[in-house]
Protein backbone atom coordinates (compact mmCIF):
# COMPACT_ATOMS: atom_id res chain seq x y z
CA UNK A 1 0.00 0.00 0.00
CA UNK A 2 1.35 2.95 -1.06
CA UNK A 3 0.95 6.44 0.77
CA UNK A 4 1.20 10.51 -1.37
CA UNK A 5 2.62 12.60 1.13
CA UNK A 6 4.40 16.10 1.20
CA UNK A 7 7.60 16.55 3.03
CA UNK A 8 6.83 18.97 5.86
CA UNK A 9 9.65 20.88 5.38
CA UNK A 10 10.46 21.77 1.60
CA UNK A 11 7.34 20.44 0.34
CA UNK A 12 8.62 17.90 -2.19
CA UNK A 13 6.67 14.88 -2.88
CA UNK A 14 6.90 11.72 -0.99
CA UNK A 15 5.90 8.06 -1.46
CA UNK A 16 5.56 5.88 1.61
CA UNK A 17 5.44 1.85 2.02
CA UNK A 18 2.16 1.42 4.39
CA UNK A 19 5.00 -0.06 6.79
CA UNK A 20 7.28 3.27 6.95
CA UNK A 21 7.86 5.11 10.26
CA UNK A 22 10.27 6.78 8.99
CA UNK A 23 10.25 10.14 6.72
CA UNK A 24 13.88 10.74 4.23
CA UNK A 25 13.37 13.58 2.05
CA UNK A 26 15.73 13.35 -1.13
CA UNK A 27 15.42 16.67 -1.90
CA UNK A 28 16.12 18.51 1.97
CA UNK A 29 17.32 15.66 3.69
CA UNK A 30 15.09 15.84 6.49
CA UNK A 31 14.85 12.61 8.27
CA UNK A 32 11.64 12.93 10.46
CA UNK A 33 9.85 10.16 12.71
CA UNK A 34 5.68 9.32 11.59
CA UNK A 35 3.94 9.38 14.99
CA UNK A 36 0.38 8.98 15.30
CA UNK A 37 -1.90 8.98 18.72
CA UNK A 38 -3.64 5.30 18.09
CA UNK A 39 -3.63 4.42 14.66
CA UNK A 40 -2.84 5.27 10.97
CA UNK A 41 -5.70 6.94 8.97
CA UNK A 42 -5.63 7.34 5.32
CA UNK A 43 -8.40 8.14 2.41
CA UNK A 44 -9.08 7.47 -1.21
CA UNK A 45 -9.08 11.14 -2.78
CA UNK A 46 -11.88 11.37 -5.20
CA UNK A 47 -11.55 11.67 -8.83
CA UNK A 48 -11.36 14.79 -10.25
CA UNK A 49 -14.24 16.74 -11.14
CA UNK A 50 -16.49 15.92 -8.45
CA UNK A 51 -17.71 18.94 -6.75
CA UNK A 52 -20.51 16.77 -4.76
CA UNK A 53 -20.13 17.24 -0.87
CA UNK A 54 -18.09 13.77 -0.43
CA UNK A 55 -18.83 11.25 2.20
CA UNK A 56 -15.80 8.93 4.09
CA UNK A 57 -16.89 5.94 4.76
CA UNK A 58 -14.20 3.99 6.90
CA UNK A 59 -13.27 0.76 6.34
CA UNK A 60 -10.60 -1.26 9.29
CA UNK A 61 -7.21 -2.44 7.05
CA UNK A 62 -5.14 -5.70 9.31
CA UNK A 63 -2.14 -6.64 7.98
CA UNK A 64 0.11 -8.90 10.03
CA UNK A 65 0.14 -12.32 11.42
CA UNK A 66 -2.82 -14.28 12.73
CA UNK A 67 -2.90 -17.02 15.40
CA UNK A 68 -5.88 -19.72 15.92
CA UNK A 69 -5.87 -22.21 19.05
CA UNK A 70 -7.77 -25.03 16.87
CA UNK A 71 -9.22 -28.03 19.30
CA UNK A 72 -5.33 -29.47 19.95
CA UNK A 73 -3.37 -27.84 17.87
CA UNK A 74 -2.57 -23.75 16.63
CA UNK A 75 -2.77 -22.57 13.00
CA UNK A 76 -0.71 -19.60 12.02
CA UNK A 77 -0.80 -17.79 8.59
CA UNK A 78 -0.47 -13.79 7.51
CA UNK A 79 -3.86 -11.74 6.77
CA UNK A 80 -4.29 -8.99 4.84
CA UNK A 81 -7.82 -7.62 5.08
CA UNK A 82 -9.95 -4.88 5.01
CA UNK A 83 -13.61 -4.75 6.68
CA UNK A 84 -16.22 -2.28 6.85
CA UNK A 85 -16.53 -0.12 10.42
CA UNK A 86 -19.80 1.06 9.59
CA UNK A 87 -23.19 -0.77 8.73
CA UNK A 88 -24.69 0.28 5.51
CA UNK A 89 -26.78 -1.15 2.76
CA UNK A 90 -24.39 0.13 0.55
CA UNK A 91 -21.16 -0.43 2.14
CA UNK A 92 -19.42 -3.27 0.07
CA UNK A 93 -17.76 -5.99 2.13
CA UNK A 94 -14.45 -5.28 0.89
CA UNK A 95 -11.88 -2.73 -0.04
CA UNK A 96 -10.65 -5.53 -2.79
CA UNK A 97 -7.81 -4.28 -4.98
CA UNK A 98 -7.89 -0.66 -4.24
CA UNK A 99 -5.43 -0.65 -1.46
CA UNK A 100 -2.80 -2.58 -3.52
CA UNK A 101 -3.93 -0.32 -6.47
CA UNK A 102 -4.33 3.43 -5.62
CA UNK A 103 -2.42 5.66 -3.80
CA UNK A 104 -3.91 7.02 -0.66
CA UNK A 105 -3.19 10.43 1.32
CA UNK A 106 -3.03 10.88 5.04
CA UNK A 107 -6.20 12.11 6.84
CA UNK A 108 -5.48 15.38 8.20
CA UNK A 109 -7.45 17.98 10.04
CA UNK A 110 -7.66 20.64 7.36
CA UNK A 111 -8.92 17.76 4.72
CA UNK A 112 -12.67 18.72 3.27
CA UNK A 113 -15.33 16.28 3.24
CA UNK A 114 -17.03 14.22 5.97
CA UNK A 115 -15.50 11.49 7.44
CA UNK A 116 -17.89 8.93 9.20
CA UNK A 117 -16.84 7.27 12.91
CA UNK A 118 -16.30 3.72 13.07
CA UNK A 119 -18.95 1.92 14.55
CA UNK A 120 -17.61 -1.03 15.99
CA UNK A 121 -13.58 -2.12 16.83
CA UNK A 122 -11.41 -4.06 14.08
CA UNK A 123 -12.05 -6.94 16.80
CA UNK A 124 -15.87 -6.55 16.13
CA UNK A 125 -15.87 -6.05 12.64
CA UNK A 126 -13.09 -9.26 12.39
CA UNK A 127 -15.52 -11.27 14.32
CA UNK A 128 -18.68 -10.85 12.55
CA UNK A 129 -17.38 -11.77 9.53
CA UNK A 130 -15.19 -14.68 10.19
CA UNK A 131 -16.62 -18.13 11.11
CA UNK A 132 -16.05 -19.25 14.75
CA UNK A 133 -17.23 -23.14 14.53
CA UNK A 134 -16.18 -25.19 11.21
CA UNK A 135 -17.21 -28.30 10.18
CA UNK A 136 -14.35 -30.55 8.23
CA UNK A 137 -15.53 -33.78 6.58
CA UNK A 138 -12.98 -36.57 6.93
CA UNK A 139 -13.08 -39.80 4.98
CA UNK A 140 -11.85 -43.04 6.77
CA UNK A 141 -11.43 -45.97 4.47
CA UNK A 142 -11.71 -49.65 6.26
CA UNK A 143 -10.01 -52.52 5.45
CA UNK A 144 -12.72 -54.94 3.97
CA UNK A 145 -10.98 -57.82 5.20
CA UNK A 146 -11.53 -56.43 8.72
CA UNK A 147 -15.25 -55.50 8.79
CA UNK A 148 -16.85 -57.31 5.79
CA UNK A 149 -17.94 -60.05 8.31
CA UNK A 150 -19.77 -57.35 10.70
CA UNK A 151 -21.08 -56.07 7.87
CA UNK A 152 -19.85 -52.19 7.98
CA UNK A 153 -19.81 -50.13 4.59
CA UNK A 154 -16.31 -50.08 3.53
CA UNK A 155 -15.79 -46.70 3.69
CA UNK A 156 -17.66 -44.03 6.24
CA UNK A 157 -17.62 -40.34 6.72
CA UNK A 158 -16.98 -38.70 9.91
CA UNK A 159 -17.80 -35.22 10.93
CA UNK A 160 -15.35 -33.87 12.46
CA UNK A 161 -15.90 -30.33 14.79
CA UNK A 162 -13.44 -27.75 14.98
CA UNK A 163 -13.56 -25.28 17.46
CA UNK A 164 -12.24 -21.76 17.33
CA UNK A 165 -11.00 -21.53 21.14
CA UNK A 166 -8.25 -18.41 20.88
CA UNK A 167 -7.30 -15.65 18.28
CA UNK A 168 -4.15 -13.63 18.12
CA UNK A 169 -2.95 -10.85 16.23
CA UNK A 170 0.82 -9.98 16.34
CA UNK A 171 3.25 -7.63 14.62
CA UNK A 172 0.12 -5.94 13.12
CA UNK A 173 -0.29 -3.09 10.39
CA UNK A 174 -3.70 -1.88 11.41
CA UNK A 175 -5.13 1.17 9.56
CA UNK A 176 -8.55 3.15 8.95
CA UNK A 177 -9.08 3.38 5.21
CA UNK A 178 -11.66 5.82 3.76
CA UNK A 179 -13.10 5.42 0.53
CA UNK A 180 -15.01 8.73 -0.92
CA UNK A 181 -18.70 8.34 -1.68
CA UNK A 182 -21.55 11.35 -2.44
CA UNK A 183 -25.39 11.69 -2.63
CA UNK A 184 -26.84 13.21 -5.75
CA UNK A 185 -30.46 12.58 -6.29
CA UNK A 186 -31.06 10.54 -3.49
CA UNK A 187 -28.17 7.95 -4.96
CA UNK A 188 -25.37 7.20 -3.68
CA UNK A 189 -22.31 7.44 -5.90
CA UNK A 190 -18.65 5.81 -5.96
CA UNK A 191 -16.42 8.81 -5.91
CA UNK A 192 -13.64 7.15 -7.55
CA UNK A 193 -15.77 5.12 -9.93
CA UNK A 194 -17.84 8.21 -10.38
CA UNK A 195 -20.48 5.07 -10.75
CA UNK A 196 -23.85 4.28 -8.52
CA UNK A 197 -22.88 1.59 -5.78
CA UNK A 198 -25.14 -1.34 -5.29
CA UNK A 199 -28.31 -0.55 -2.86
CA UNK A 200 -27.78 3.02 -3.48
CA UNK A 201 -30.99 4.84 -2.68
CA UNK A 202 -31.64 6.79 -0.34
CA UNK A 203 -28.30 7.21 1.99
CA UNK A 204 -28.02 3.69 2.76
CA UNK A 205 -28.74 4.10 6.23
CA UNK A 206 -25.36 5.63 6.99
CA UNK A 207 -24.97 7.97 10.69
CA UNK A 208 -23.23 10.95 9.94
CA UNK A 209 -23.78 11.87 13.52
CA UNK A 210 -20.38 12.56 15.08
CA UNK A 211 -18.27 12.44 11.60
CA UNK A 212 -15.32 14.60 11.62
CA UNK A 213 -11.90 14.47 11.38
CA UNK A 214 -9.82 15.25 14.16
CA UNK A 215 -7.07 12.67 14.07
CA UNK A 216 -3.60 13.80 12.33
CA UNK A 217 0.00 12.74 12.39
CA UNK A 218 3.28 14.09 13.82
CA UNK A 219 6.54 14.51 13.11
CA UNK A 220 9.50 14.11 15.64
CA UNK A 221 13.02 15.01 14.45
CA UNK A 222 14.91 12.18 14.66
CA UNK A 223 17.77 13.45 17.01
CA UNK A 224 18.73 11.77 20.52
CA UNK A 225 17.26 13.68 23.35
CA UNK A 226 19.86 13.10 25.54
CA UNK A 227 22.68 14.15 23.26
CA UNK A 228 20.78 15.67 20.21
CA UNK A 229 22.94 13.26 18.02
CA UNK A 230 21.63 11.97 15.25
CA UNK A 231 19.52 8.96 15.98
CA UNK A 232 19.71 5.84 13.48
CA UNK A 233 16.90 4.03 12.15
CA UNK A 234 15.64 1.91 9.55
CA UNK A 235 12.10 2.69 7.52
CA UNK A 236 9.91 0.61 9.31
CA UNK A 237 12.24 0.63 13.00
CA UNK A 238 9.94 0.94 16.37
CA UNK A 239 13.16 1.93 18.09
CA UNK A 240 15.54 4.68 17.09
CA UNK A 241 19.62 3.94 18.53
CA UNK A 242 21.85 6.87 19.38
CA UNK A 243 25.59 5.83 18.70
CA UNK A 244 26.56 8.99 20.12
CA UNK A 245 25.52 8.61 23.76
CA UNK A 246 25.02 4.62 24.14
CA UNK A 247 20.83 4.99 23.98
CA UNK A 248 18.34 3.25 22.61
CA UNK A 249 14.47 5.43 22.13
CA UNK A 250 11.24 3.85 21.42
CA UNK A 251 8.08 6.52 20.32
CA UNK A 252 5.34 7.46 23.00
CA UNK A 253 2.23 10.23 22.52
CA UNK A 254 4.41 12.60 23.62
CA UNK A 255 8.18 11.78 21.87
CA UNK A 256 10.41 9.69 23.00
CA UNK A 257 11.17 6.99 25.44
CA UNK A 258 14.35 5.49 27.09
CA UNK A 259 14.28 1.81 26.08
CA UNK A 260 16.44 -0.66 28.33
CA UNK A 261 18.74 -2.71 26.46
CA UNK A 262 21.53 -5.30 27.02
CA UNK A 263 23.96 -7.07 24.81
CA UNK A 264 25.23 -10.52 25.17
CA UNK A 265 28.88 -10.86 24.26
CA UNK A 266 30.27 -13.16 21.75
CA UNK A 267 32.47 -15.92 23.27
CA UNK A 268 35.16 -15.06 20.43
CA UNK A 269 35.97 -12.59 18.08
CA UNK A 270 34.01 -13.20 14.50
CA UNK A 271 34.12 -11.28 11.32
CA UNK A 272 30.58 -10.66 9.92
CA UNK A 273 28.97 -11.03 13.57
CA UNK A 274 25.62 -9.66 13.65
CA UNK A 275 23.68 -8.82 16.55
CA UNK A 276 19.57 -9.77 16.45
CA UNK A 277 17.31 -8.45 19.04
CA UNK A 278 14.98 -10.40 20.79
CA UNK A 279 12.33 -8.85 23.82
CA UNK A 280 12.85 -10.62 27.51
CA UNK A 281 9.88 -10.10 29.65
CA UNK A 282 9.04 -11.47 33.22
CA UNK A 283 5.49 -12.46 32.75
CA UNK A 284 2.58 -12.78 35.81
CA UNK A 285 0.65 -15.52 34.35
CA UNK A 286 -2.95 -15.76 36.78
CA UNK A 287 -5.27 -18.61 35.94
CA UNK A 288 -2.47 -20.97 35.95
CA UNK A 289 0.39 -22.07 38.13
CA UNK A 290 3.28 -21.11 35.92
CA UNK A 291 5.69 -19.19 37.92
CA UNK A 292 9.24 -20.59 38.04
CA UNK A 293 11.30 -22.99 35.88
CA UNK A 294 10.36 -26.07 37.03
CA UNK A 295 6.58 -25.04 36.49
CA UNK A 296 7.94 -24.83 32.54
CA UNK A 297 9.56 -28.28 32.56
CA UNK A 298 6.38 -29.79 34.00
CA UNK A 299 4.03 -27.93 31.50
CA UNK A 300 6.03 -28.81 28.58
CA UNK A 301 6.85 -31.79 29.64
CA UNK A 302 10.69 -31.50 29.31
CA UNK A 303 12.86 -34.57 29.62
CA UNK A 304 14.61 -32.95 32.85
CA UNK A 305 14.70 -34.32 36.37
CA UNK A 306 13.32 -31.83 38.16
CA UNK A 307 15.73 -29.78 40.58
CA UNK A 308 14.95 -28.21 44.22
CA UNK A 309 16.04 -24.82 43.52
CA UNK A 310 14.39 -24.62 40.29
CA UNK A 311 11.10 -23.86 41.88
CA UNK A 312 12.51 -20.32 43.50
CA UNK A 313 14.30 -19.85 39.79
CA UNK A 314 12.99 -16.97 37.81
CA UNK A 315 10.90 -17.67 34.43
CA UNK A 316 11.28 -15.05 31.46
CA UNK A 317 9.41 -15.55 28.26
CA UNK A 318 11.29 -14.73 24.69
CA UNK A 319 10.35 -13.37 21.49
CA UNK A 320 11.65 -11.86 18.55
CA UNK A 321 12.13 -7.70 18.38
CA UNK A 322 11.93 -8.31 14.64
CA UNK A 323 9.38 -9.74 11.77
CA UNK A 324 9.73 -13.01 10.74
CA UNK A 325 7.05 -15.32 9.18
CA UNK A 326 4.31 -16.59 11.47
CA UNK A 327 6.00 -19.97 11.99
CA UNK A 328 9.01 -18.37 12.42
CA UNK A 329 7.91 -16.45 14.64
CA UNK A 330 6.32 -19.46 16.98
CA UNK A 331 9.58 -21.30 16.85
CA UNK A 332 12.15 -18.71 18.26
CA UNK A 333 9.38 -17.89 20.90
CA UNK A 334 9.12 -21.30 22.01
CA UNK A 335 12.62 -22.29 21.79
CA UNK A 336 14.17 -19.49 23.39
CA UNK A 337 11.71 -19.48 26.73
CA UNK A 338 12.03 -23.11 26.70
CA UNK A 339 15.68 -22.43 26.60
CA UNK A 340 15.94 -19.58 29.35
CA UNK A 341 19.02 -17.93 28.25
CA UNK A 342 21.04 -16.85 30.99
CA UNK A 343 24.44 -15.11 29.89
CA UNK A 344 26.07 -12.43 31.29
CA UNK A 345 25.02 -8.82 29.69
CA UNK A 346 26.26 -5.13 29.54
CA UNK A 347 24.81 -2.35 28.59
CA UNK A 348 26.88 -1.03 25.63
CA UNK A 349 26.24 -1.23 22.31
CA UNK A 350 28.76 -3.41 20.41
CA UNK A 351 31.01 -2.21 17.15
CA UNK A 352 29.24 -5.10 15.13
CA UNK A 353 26.22 -3.73 12.99
CA UNK A 354 22.33 -4.26 15.39
CA UNK A 355 19.80 -5.41 13.15
CA UNK A 356 16.67 -2.84 13.19
CA UNK A 357 13.49 -3.56 15.63
CA UNK A 358 10.54 -3.44 13.92
CA UNK A 359 8.38 -5.75 16.24
CA UNK A 360 7.31 -3.71 19.35
CA UNK A 361 7.35 -4.61 23.23
CA UNK A 362 3.54 -4.23 23.67
CA UNK A 363 3.28 -6.60 20.19
CA UNK A 364 5.96 -9.15 22.17
CA UNK A 365 3.83 -9.00 24.88
CA UNK A 366 0.48 -9.85 23.36
CA UNK A 367 2.38 -12.82 21.69
CA UNK A 368 3.31 -14.19 25.15
CA UNK A 369 -0.41 -16.03 25.41
CA UNK A 370 0.31 -17.96 21.77
CA UNK A 371 3.85 -19.06 22.95
CA UNK A 372 2.35 -20.53 25.99
CA UNK A 373 -0.20 -22.32 24.62
CA UNK A 374 2.65 -23.55 22.17
CA UNK A 375 4.82 -25.02 24.72
CA UNK A 376 1.98 -27.03 26.50
CA UNK A 377 1.71 -30.70 26.22
CA UNK A 378 -1.90 -30.85 27.09
CA UNK A 379 -3.51 -28.34 24.76
CA UNK A 380 -7.14 -30.18 24.53
CA UNK A 381 -6.79 -29.43 28.54
CA UNK A 382 -5.30 -26.52 28.04
CA UNK A 383 -7.07 -24.54 25.09
CA UNK A 384 -10.58 -23.87 26.62
CA UNK A 385 -9.18 -22.20 29.36
CA UNK A 386 -7.01 -19.57 27.05
CA UNK A 387 -9.70 -17.09 27.56
CA UNK A 388 -9.80 -17.19 31.28
CA UNK A 389 -6.22 -16.49 31.27
CA UNK A 390 -4.44 -13.29 31.75
CA UNK A 391 -1.22 -12.32 31.45
CA UNK A 392 0.46 -8.84 32.75
CA UNK A 393 4.01 -7.72 31.95
CA UNK A 394 6.47 -7.22 35.10
CA UNK A 395 9.06 -6.27 33.14
CA UNK A 396 10.88 -6.30 30.01
CA UNK A 397 14.67 -6.02 28.89
CA UNK A 398 15.76 -5.56 24.98
CA UNK A 399 18.48 -8.10 24.39
CA UNK A 400 20.82 -8.43 21.58
CA UNK A 401 22.15 -11.62 21.21
CA UNK A 402 25.51 -12.25 18.71
CA UNK A 403 25.27 -14.66 15.31
CA UNK A 404 27.59 -15.43 13.01
CA UNK A 405 26.22 -13.76 9.14
CA UNK A 406 26.78 -16.73 6.33
CA UNK A 407 25.38 -16.66 2.96
CA UNK A 408 22.16 -18.17 3.66
CA UNK A 409 21.37 -17.14 7.10
CA UNK A 410 22.39 -16.06 10.67
CA UNK A 411 23.39 -18.45 12.98
CA UNK A 412 23.53 -18.67 16.96
CA UNK A 413 26.00 -21.33 18.14
CA UNK A 414 25.39 -21.41 21.91
CA UNK A 415 22.00 -22.13 21.09
CA UNK A 416 22.38 -24.36 17.53
CA UNK A 417 20.08 -21.93 16.32
CA UNK A 418 19.71 -20.49 12.73
CA UNK A 419 17.45 -17.81 11.05
CA UNK A 420 16.77 -17.83 7.46
CA UNK A 421 17.89 -14.63 5.76
CA UNK A 422 14.62 -15.39 3.38
CA UNK A 423 13.01 -15.34 6.54
CA UNK A 424 13.65 -12.06 7.61
CA UNK A 425 13.32 -10.32 4.43
CA UNK A 426 9.72 -12.06 4.46
CA UNK A 427 9.23 -10.50 7.72
CA UNK A 428 9.59 -6.59 6.06
CA UNK A 429 6.78 -7.28 4.03
CA UNK A 430 4.58 -8.01 7.44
Amino acid sequence: MKIEHECPQCGAPIILDETDRLLSCRFCRVRLYIQTGDYFRYYFPPGKGIDDDILFIPYWRFRGMHFSCITDRIEQGLIDKTFPAVISQSVEPSLGLRPSSLKLRFVQPSDKGTFLQPQFSFKESYAATEQKVSFEQVAVHKDLTVFESFDIPITETIIKQEVLFYESFIAETLSLLYTPVYIRDAVIYDAILNEPMPGAAGDGGLDVRGAGNTSGITFLPTMCPNCGWDMVAERDSCILVCTHCNSLWETTGGGFRRTDFAVVRAAKDNTGLVYLPFWRMKINVQGIDFKSYADLVRYANLPKAIRQEWEKAGLYFWAPAFKVPPSTFLMLSKQLTLLQPDREIDDTLPGSPVYPVNLSKQEAIESTKITLANMSARKKTLFPRLNDISIGCVESLLVYYPFIETKTEYIQEEFRLGIQKNALKLGQTI
